[in-house]
């Protein structure tokens, strides 16, 4: 009797025609253990629930599929560790511990990622890695936006013309959002009945359950959204928590979507000229590439967790959890990743991770947090972003500098500063954005580390030109910051 055991995110009809198997049974396993390794947000557990009981819902006249909520993981593993029994490796570490019991069953590579396990130790091999090199090779291999061995428009990437700055009146044609179903209703009481303590509110939800679903969010955003994602990708609004992002990385990272189909659907906008070159290579790099290099870095990299190359050891804020703070950029965006279990990647990267390493956060309650709150979450997707691009934990593996700033870069790209309590000009006093003194603290701190990097070398310089006065009053502002926090 063959069967096929797909885990919660395992939810596409590719897992189960991938191997040209006529399975006697498919199941589909949920353990509360998976939605209590962290504090997930009550929008991150509703989402995934009700896309398992959508997809076995969707398919069961198809295909002989079960949902399998397991109650006790012995018996899982006494019963279902069979060589008869086909499995799909996650990428998790956690799921990985997890499925270390059945030494029996058949485990098979992912097919919904587009680099398979074997060929990240070619892909990776010269360190420090780079996700350019990794892009450049995958748009060749795959010919995407390629003229022959030439990139469409004359270059691979087109990403300094997607990072122009905040201006007032940008409006943003609005995404597609999904009315709550009986399912999803059914996921809704079923989180707050279980999981009443954890963040967030389930009050309003928006996201895509389904496999339909999601697709008709991919052409919606094609239709009406990508040809306005590039330019502005990095700016942060108030109010304007989505703008002109997808909104499907949840989807994709539920298997809710083929990755591939994506790039070639948006790839065939561009050539239908709905788009430019610009936002469709924008939007293709962060799927084909960043994607797939961050799965990579997490499947080589297996003390991921346990990296901080900056010594930091500081205790997450408590306002990450009550968005309690008058510091205007944070409040907000705290605030929307309660309300919504999202935000977009710059916030995600230059607020709430640039303010956690400019006071020297302990890089795992960070990695902690973010596991937590966001509805696409993954270990494998969340540990390489924020311990290596986040907060440069693991010493320059992944990416080239610290992603750090001041003040300016908050104010230049986003309207969080109006109306907030410090301004973002002002250098010295209580006034002072506390952005501008933690920024040079950073570098006073580690400026040992840092100036070998020519990415940084000059602010280590800047720093030592600063006259005594300034540089002091930046350093004491800086401590007076991280003093207060509790």
């Amino acid at each position: 009797m063959m069967k096929l055991v797909l885990f919660p995110f395992q939810l596409n009809r590719s897992y189960i025609d991938h191997l040209n198997i006529d399975f006697d049974e498919i199941l589909v396993i949920e353990h509360l253990s998976f939605y209590k390794r962290y504090p997930y947000h009550k929008k991150r557990i509703a989402l995934h629930h009700s896309a398992v009981l959508h997809f076995v819902d969707t398919y069961q006249k198809k295909y002989p599929i079960k949902h399998l909520l397991i109650e006790d993981l012995n018996d899982f593993y006494n019963i279902y560790n069979d060589p008869r029994i086909y499995m799909f490796l996650p990428n998790d570490q956690s799921d990985i511990d997890f499925i270390k019991p059945l030494t029996e069953v058949t485990y098979v590579d992912d097919p919904m990622f587009i680099v398979s396990r074997e060929e990240w130790k070619s892909l990776l091999v010269k360190k420090p890695w780079k996700m350019d090199t990794v892009y450049r090779k995958l748009r060749h291999k795959h010919l995407i936006l390629m003229d022959h061995d030439l990139p469409i428009g004359g270059k691979f990437s087109f990403d300094a013309e997607n990072r122009k700055p905040y201006k007032k009146g940008l409006h943003f044609h609005e995404p597609l959002t999904f009315e709550i179903d009986a399912l999803t209703q059914q996921s809704i009481d079923w989180t707050n009945a279980l999981f009443k303590d954890h963040p967030g509110s389930l009050d309003s939800f928006i996201y895509p359950v389904s496999n339909t679903q999601a697709n008709q969010a991919l052409k919606h955003f094609i239709n009406y959204r990508l040809s306005t994602f590039g330019d502005h990708q990095d700016v942060m609004i108030k109010n304007e928590p989505y703008m002109s992002h997808a909104l499907i990385s949840s989807s994709l990272n539920l298997g809710l979507l083929n990755p591939m189909d994506v790039i070639k659907e948006v790839e065939q906008a561009y050539h239908d000229g709905l788009c430019s070159i610009e936002p469709a290579e924008g939007f293709i790099r962060q799927v084909l590439g960043w994607r797939e290099y961050i799965r990579g870095v997490y499947l080589m990299t297996p003390d991921y967790h346990k990296k901080n190359a900056l010594n930091h050891h500081i205790p997450l804020p408590s306002f990450y959890w009550d968005a309690n703070t008058d510091l205007s950029c944070l409040s907000h965006t705290i605030s929307e990743t309660l309300e919504n279990g999202y935000n977009h990647h710059i916030q995600r990267l230059m607020v709430l991770s640039n303010y956690a390493n400019l006071i020297g956060v302990k890089p795992k309650e960070v990695n902690n947090w973010f596991n937590s709150m966001y509805i696409d979450s993954f270990d494998w997707v969340v540990t390489p972003n924020v311990m290596g691009m986040g907060l440069y934990a693991d010493g320059g593996l992944m990416s080239t500098k610290p992603y750090i700033s001041g003040a300016s870069y908050i104010k230049k790209m986003s309207n969080f500063c109006d109306g907030c309590k410090y301004d973002p000009t002002i250098k010295t006093g209580e006034k002072a954005c506390p952005f501008n003194g933690l920024y040079w603290n950073f570098i006073d701190n580690h400026k040992e580390t840092l100036k070998p990097n020519p990415r940084m070398s000059m602010m280590v310089n800047l720093l030592d030109k600063m006259d005594s006065e300034t540089k002091q009053n930046h350093l004491h502002l800086a401590q007076l910051h991280i003093k207060s926090i509790k």
